[in-house]
């Protein structure tokens, strides 16, 4: 799945990235929007960009192409093959996207590109977590009934420690090693509305020795641009 580069001694994996950003506002509540135009304007010969096969089912598998908003503009960010899927997709000559029932050309406001080996360092490293979706309806029961702000903790460190473990998974990494979750800060949280579901919503910092390529998604609806984790000297998204 991952065009990762695997190391004959250890079971590191080095993944690529890439992030654009073009020059049209977006709201985060659009972003939905903003894949259905996308994927509308490329076409739906490219799996990678919608996650479905062409009989309508679902792809069950880590978004290799992920949507967003950066600094108010509409954002796409992509991962091993899904750079190779947007690349050509932004090769075509044509940019034209039917947006609020209006055509509108898009133009490229920001494109960068970086590298990361999945591994464990030797010291934790502190990373922020934003609009992170990580309960599902039993831990959602969980986290109702805990028994104070210390088991709340607890229960969410396990669900990031998981979403993480899945997302690196899906990255190309298979090591045995231990994953270790720690939270730093718990600095926001609150009920959101997604795909007629109430989520709960996250904001908070938490430490690992997991080398994490820095603007991927955990936890639900990281196509969407929920759960996006930045090393914690980043600035703000």
């Amino acid at each position: 799945m991952i065009r990762a580069q695997k190391h004959s001694d250890s079971s590191d994996a080095t993944v690529q990235c890439l992030s654009v950003t073009f020059d049209l506002a977006l709201d985060h509540r659009q972003i939905a929007q903003w894949r259905g135009a996308f994927v509308e304007m490329a076409g739906w010969e490219f799996p990678l960009l919608h996650n479905h096969q062409e009989n309508g089912a679902a792809i069950y598998q880590y978004p290799l192409v992920q949507y967003r908003t950066r600094k108010g503009k509409a954002s796409l960010f992509a991962i091993g093959e899904g750079m190779s899927c947007l690349r050509e997709v932004l090769s075509k000559r044509n940019w034209e996207l039917n947006w609020q029932g209006e055509k509108q050309q898009l133009y490229i406001a920001e494109m960068k590109t970086h590298e990361t080996q999945l591994k464990l360092r030797d010291t934790p490293q502190t990373y922020r977590l934003r609009q992170y979706l990580g309960l599902n309806q039993d831990t959602y029961a969980l986290w109702q009934n805990a028994d104070g702000l210390i088991e709340r903790v607890q229960l969410l460190e396990k669900s990031i420690r998981n979403h993480l473990l899945s997302c690196l998974w899906g990255l190309g990494w298979d090591s045995k090693e231990q994953l270790q979750v720690k939270i730093q800060e718990l600095q926001h949280s609150k009920v959101i509305s997604f795909h007629a579901q109430a989520l709960m919503s996250f904001d908070l910092s938490f430490s690992t020795r997991m080398n994490i390529p820095p603007g991927v998604g955990i936890g639900k609806a990281v196509s969407h641009g929920f759960g996006v984790v930045w090393p914690g000297i980043e600035a703000k998204e």
